[in-house]
């Protein structure tokens, strides 16, 4: 199986607002196929979460490189949480009732998710598909249609290249003249060509969200500041050229990713040998994302403290106590306060 080239990888998904963006940003495209019964860890994609939203539905969407010859299942156990992760979590204002003191803790690390938590993916797709479009035909009826589209079809054609099924250069093919056909344009002639037109729109629309800077610039003012981290399910190459681009990469302590880890979200490995590289255990480790069951559902069963990050306000449905919600990340500051004392414990003076 080839290994994606780094400057072409947008597989990593948004959420556009149409009728599936609820599901792909909360995992539960994901969640309603984890398997119940053993785990599959041959990385042929069986048994286990499929790419929609187990690599980051992405983005955070993130999308899982089984061509690294990563862990390309979730951990059997997941099936048994699939009433919190299909609707289970809690809002900033109860924070406070999510974290108990388990483990008598402090956090020392914050780990993000890259796209659609710190980075605008959703955007920059949406200016790529509409650039293109354009480019091939001007003017044409279903333009405001295709950024939903291109993230459609990120769904349905990324996984064959991660299950083994062709190489991440045919996905892409294939994702491209199916776009081509669903808007009626002409199947170009050399799709490779075709879609590095794409990429150059994309790069050009790369932007951090408007509350990433002064949520890390308060965060780092903090007097014991957590160290700050990257865990993307991205490629490596890609997902640091973001970071360079929109200003953050020198803010990171690390940048976590299937290459380094050895494993994708939302596999238990991938999130303890991330606190292993930051030289904590789990429990020191604060997750937030975009991705309900990667971000948040996932890291905490892991023995981190999950934190998901419901930028478009999904349905909330039924409360649990299992992960904290926030709406924007300038909310995180507020939930550390709240969490950090309780991780303390009661007072021992005597």
């Amino acid at each position: 199986m080839e290994k994606p080239e780094a400057s072409s990888w947008t597989d990593r998904g948004p959420r556009s607002r149409s009728r599936r963006s609820t599901s792909r940003r909360t995992g539960l495209a994901s969640a309603a196929k984890i398997s119940s019964s053993e785990d599959d860890d041959d990385g042929d994609g069986g048994g286990g979460v499929d790419a929609a939203g187990g690599r980051d539905a992405g983005g955070d969407g993130d999308w899982g490189p089984a061509a690294v010859g990563v862990t390309s299942t979730a951990p059997s156990y997941v099936g048994n949480f699939l009433p919190v992760i299909l609707g289970g979590f809690t809002d900033r204002k109860r924070a406070g009732n999510t974290t108990q003191s388990r483990w008598g803790l402090v956090i020392r690390a914050i780990l993000f998710d890259l796209d659609e938590t710190l980075f605008d993916h959703r955007r920059a797709v949406a200016h790529a598909a509409t650039r293109w479009t354009e480019s091939v035909c001007p003017g044409h009826e279903l333009l405001p249609e295709a950024p939903a589209l291109w993230l459609d079809l990120e769904d349905k054609h990324v996984p064959a290249w991660q299950a083994g099924e062709c190489s991440f250069a045919e996905q892409r093919r294939r994702r491209l003249r199916d776009f081509c056909r669903r808007l009626g344009l002409p199947a170009p002639s050399d799709p490779d060509t075709a879609f590095a037109g794409f990429l150059t729109h994309y790069e050009s629309a790369w932007t951090a969200f408007a509350d990433v800077a002064e949520t890390l610039d308060a965060l780092t003012a903090l007097d014991d500041a957590p160290a700050l981290g990257v865990l993307t399910n991205g490629v490596a190459l890609q997902q640091e050229a973001k970071l360079r681009s929109i200003g953050l990469m020198d803010r990171m302590e690390v940048v976590l990713t299937p290459d380094t880890l050895g494993a994708f979200k939302p596999a238990s490995q991938c999130y303890h040998t991330a606190a292993a590289k930051l030289g904590l255990r789990p429990q020191e480790v604060l997750m937030v994302g975009d991705n309900l069951l990667l971000d948040a559902v996932a890291p905490t069963l892991a023995g981190m403290h999950g934190v998901w990050l419901d930028r478009y306000r999904a349905e909330p449905g039924a409360s649990s106590p299992a992960v904290t919600r926030i709406t924007t990340l300038r909310d995180l500051p507020d939930v550390l306060a709240a969490l950090r004392p309780r991780l303390l414990g009661p007072s021992r003076a005597a």
